[in-house]
């Protein structure tokens, strides 16, 4: 895995997510797609690889700062896109976002290989997840 920190963005998959986003027309649907997917791969009991979880976690962290609960670690392209957004995200994409994070940390590539660093290695990663979900409840202050 090419990551240097639990963070969602802190490794090479999100990152190509991130470049992906810069490059598509239909931001919102580009969103949805990723989470309609992660959840269709977990919904046939397919393994999710590394790849769609951390896409699944990055789109979720999209419509958390559409919520104006943005992570401290959002990349800069994707804090600029937000703030030229007007509109809070659907229920729909708010539901979608909890289900593929549910599905991310129910089986998962990128919860396995957290995992087998052992807890210590694991509980940063599932801090992040938790802090998102949390995100995702929660209305701004």
């Amino acid at each position: 895995m090419g990551a240097w920190g639990p963070g969602t963005f802190q490794n090479d998959d999100a990152l190509d997510w991130v470049d992906e986003f810069e490059r598509v027309d239909q931001k919102l649907e580009f969103v949805e797609a990723t989470l309609a997917f992660a959840i269709a791969t977990s919904k046939r009991g397919d393994y999710m690889d590394l790849p769609i979880g951390s896409h699944a976690l990055a789109a979720a962290e999209v419509v958390a700062a559409l919520r104006g609960r943005p992570s401290d670690n959002l990349p800069d392209y994707l804090k600029e896109w937000v703030s030229g957004q007007g509109a809070q995200p659907g229920e729909k994409l708010l539901e979608m976002s909890r289900q593929a994070i549910w599905a991310v940390t129910a089986e998962s590539e990128i919860k396995g290989l957290w995992e087998e660093g052992g807890a210590d290695a694991a509980a940063p990663w599932f801090a992040v997840v938790n802090d998102l979900s949390y995100r995702l409840v929660e209305t701004a202050p």
